[in-house]
């Protein structure tokens, strides 16, 4: 029974770990986001956009780029 639930929380304990790193790898402006973001509108046309720049590179994004240099991002998604 112990090793069951040390196993169980060795498990969990790496899920959240990969949790972090991916959380760490996702656009700060999805938790709010603007009217042309990619995962605003979500269509076939940008699935892939949205895969590639909100959930993944977010730096290479126009969208995130231009946001984040004109400090509009500022009041709806502090950095950290």
């Amino acid at each position: 029974m112990r090793e069951t639930i040390m196993a169980t929380t060795g498990t969990l304990l790496k899920a959240t770990d990969i949790i972090a790193e991916r959380a760490a790898l996702m656009c700060r402006f999805l938790k709010a986001p603007f009217p042309e973001c990619y995962c605003m509108n979500i269509s076939s046309k940008n699935i892939q956009k949205m895969l590639l720049f909100c959930a993944d590179d977010y730096a290479a994004c126009s969208i995130y780029r231009s946001k984040d240099a004109s400090g509009e991002g500022e009041q709806s998604a502090p950095r950290g």
